[in-house]
């Protein structure tokens, strides 16, 4: 019955502010519904019926993503690799090869082959796209 009556009760401007902040921490709106002992379709009901509520949720999410988004520009500006090859496979639609060309028998290794010995992440981006368009 405590659970009925939850899902009956009207969301306060605080409540609201904790879906912002829960959501912008990651939560799906199945957890968010749990955290305020409400089933999933009561929570999409109320977001309808609240468009504060479904805004909050978006903007709480979408802060977070600009936060996170930001830290990872500090590292491509940085020079790191591994953040700049993942931005161009997630954002440039960038993939890796295949299939591998390299001849194992070769007296280079693999890795020194497809090292790069740069700190210019220009650079580093132009050499990972040409290392991963070879045939």
């Amino acid at each position: 019955m405590e659970a009925q009556f939850r899902d009956m009760r009207r969301l306060t401007t605080d409540d609201i502010a904790k879906a912002a902040s829960l959501s912008g921490a990651g939560l799906t709106q199945q957890q968010i519904a749990d955290y305020f002992e409400m089933s999933l379709a009561t929570l999409k009901t109320k977001m309808k019926a609240n468009p504060d509520l479904k805004c909050a949720m978006r903007k709480g999410k979408s802060i977070r993503i600009a936060h996170v988004s930001g830290k990872l520009m500090q590292l491509i500006d940085n020079g790191n690799i591994t953040a700049i090859i993942f931005y161009l496979k997630t954002q440039g639609r960038w993939k890796e090869a295949q299939e591998n060309t390299l001849d194992p028998d070769d007296d280079e290794t693999m890795a020194e082959k497809l090292s790069i010995e740069t700190c210019d992440p220009i650079e580093a981006s132009k050499i990972y796209q040409q290392l991963m368009s070879r045939e």
